[in-house]
């Protein structure tokens, strides 16, 4: 076993280090992948690889949701469109040092900068990427009508009037609200000062802004082509209908079966790439994905739970420790009975002190997973450089620790209260999450809730949670950028993401002081407020935080892996020696 690059190495330190913390003090923990903004990716496969003179490299991935970059929240979504898009930083070959993309240089002036794009780049078409192609796409993602899951994070680096955009009703006439929408839009704070000068004004700093831009929802969009493809229905729904502007172009997107990646050609930084092809096979097995792995089927993959003991100790076995939290997802505004039960917050609590997570995280993960007490995973920058934001507020171990009894009392006065009894409550898991979910209903079903599992896809959960129409959804979320924030900015009641019935005024308004805090201590412990407050609402209950393995053939080099964002660019990729 080996782990990737320093910065991996210092997470992982972090990451057996909390596991150690906790097993002292009786902790326990959970594993695992994917998330409901991204997921986790592994590598995969391929059927046939380098032959001579051709660089190919195989691996699986789900079907995407989306690949516009203003609608793509889900980690295939981000996955594919980090190595197809390029915005104005890329993170580098270790992971995290960020690096021009698509901008020359930039300079920064207060709070507004000046970025330059650079002379030579274009889209696959030809035509030169312009810094009205950033201006356009980023509107696009903040316009309402739009309703992309992330044009909160406009808001959220303080982007000039973005909150008036994203945030504002839209009115019923259509012409009435395009002129109100296009007046919103000419106040935001992105100006394309000319084709290669882009000018970006916010109200205040935020830590992680040059990093967003290296995130999808920051990439451009050429206006042109994507009103002539049908604009928000039509664009990037299939391979013909996007434009290209990073390492890689698809040929071929094959719903529910594949998608094929080629070297793009017209990309500014052309020679860099060795790859001439990428496979992302939809292989949804996971007994499955390691028979390719074997057989150079696929060339990497993330060891399911079930293969850990067998391959952990492997040369092409690396650890890794992501920051990522898996969680249940009450939801608050079901229909019924089972509504009327996730309503009550006796009963929420019992189901968030009812499970043994450190049990769950052994039995369900061989330990590879720590037990989830907190919204915010180890690994997330705190507020000295030596030290992550867990290390200094430890998790809620006092009122999300496992408590049987009590669990069960708490039940008993939900069902009195509710005056009915427990009906059958439906969870929605991925299938990798098998293992867990199974150990999971058994000890509820000991606790006296009954869980009927079924297994989704992303699509089919994307549409769950929008339509409110589910009782209990297993779903995770990893860290888009290195900050807490990542995690606290979801909550809000205008971030658009709990799709649960969580919002508290309160929360609201401890959010807006961070935003005006410039003290980091003081910011910061706001943070540990925020997270309370949701966590004692007990309608996201944290099991584990993210830790797998996975395996990597040897002849694959140079795979930048990231612990934030999208999980992995293949831009520097290639195949030698096999």
């Amino acid at each position: 076993m080996k782990s990737s690059n320093k910065r991996m190495m210092m997470i992982l330190a972090l990451f057996m280090a909390v596991i150690v913390g906790l097993a002292a003090c009786g902790g326990e923990e959970t594993s695992s992948t994917e998330p409901s903004n991204s997921s986790e990716t592994d590598n995969s496969s391929e059927e046939g690889s380098s032959s001579v003179g051709e660089q190919v490299l195989n691996l699986t991935a789900g079907e995407p949701t989306a690949l516009n970059p203003g609608q793509a929240n889900y980690s295939q979504d981000q996955l594919i469109t980090n190595n197809i898009q390029e915005g104005l930083m890329r993170k580098g070959l270790d992971g995290a040092t960020l690096e021009n993309g698509l901008a020359e240089s930039f300079e920064v002036d207060g709070f507004t900068y000046t970025f330059k794009i650079k002379d030579d780049v274009i889209w696959s078409n030809g035509e030169p990427i312009t810094a009205h192609d950033f201006e356009f796409g980023w509107k696009e993602a903040m316009d309402p009508r739009n309703a992309s899951p992330y044009s909160w994070l406009f808001e959220l680096i303080a982007l000039e009037n973005a909150a008036e955009l994203a945030y504002m009703e839209v009115p019923e006439d259509e012409a009435e609200a395009e002129t109100q929408i296009q007046a919103a839009k000419d106040a935001v704070g992105i100006k394309a000062l000319d084709d290669k000068t882009l000018q970006v004004t916010l109200t205040r700093q935020h830590p992680a802004f040059l990093e967003l831009t290296a995130f999808p929802t920051f990439f451009p969009v050429n206006q042109k082509y994507y009103e002539e493809v049908g604009g928000l229905d039509g664009y990037a729904t299939e391979a013909d209908t996007m434009l290209y502007s990073g390492p890689f172009a698809i040929s071929e997107w094959s719903h529910d079966e594949k998608i094929v990646l080629v070297k793009n050609e017209k990309y500014w930084d052309k020679e860099a790439v060795k790859l001439d092809k990428i496979v992302f096979s939809d292989v949804a097995d996971e007994n499955t994905q390691v028979q390719l792995y074997n057989s150079n089927g696929v060339d990497a993959i993330r060891v399911p739970n079930d293969y850990v003991d067998q391959y952990k100790d492997s040369e092409e076995a690396t650890q890794y420790a992501r920051i990522q939290t898996w969680w249940f997802v009450l939801n608050m505004e079901a229909d019924g009975v089972e509504g009327d039960f996730l309503r009550n917050e006796k009963f929420r609590e019992a189901m968030a002190i009812g499970v043994n997570r450190e049990e769950l995280v052994n039995v369900a993960f061989g330990g590879l997973h720590v037990p989830g007490t907190g919204l915010i995973p180890p690994g997330l920058a705190g507020t000295t450089p030596d030290q992550d934001y867990r290390s200094t507020n430890p998790e809620h171990t006092d009122f999300l620790a496992y408590d049987f009894e009590r669990a069960q009392q708490l039940l008993e006065e939900a069902k009195a209260e509710v005056g009915q009894d427990l009906p059958t409550l439906g969870l929605s898991i991925y299938e990798r999450q098998s293992k867990e979910a199974q150990y999971l209903q058994e000890q509820y079903r000991k606790l006296g809730v009954n869980l009927e599992i079924t297994v989704t896809d992303s699509k089919i959960r994307k549409s769950l949670f929008n339509s409110r129409d589910y009782h209990i959804i297993y779903a995770g979320w990893f860290a888009d950028y290195d900050e807490p924030s990542t995690y606290l900015d979801l909550f809000s009641s205008t971030s658009g993401f709990p799709k649960n019935g969580f919002a508290m005024d309160e929360y609201d308004a401890l959010l807006e002081q961070t935003q005006n805090t410039i003290d980091k201590e003081e910011k910061y412990k706001l943070y540990a407020e925020m997270e309370s407050l949701v966590l004692s609402n007990f309608s996201f209950i944290p099991m584990s935080h993210d830790g797998f393995y996975s395996l990597q053939k040897s002849y694959l080099k140079d795979v930048a892996v990231h612990s934030t964002g999208p999980s992995r660019t293949y831009k520097w990729a290639y195949i030698s020696g096999k």
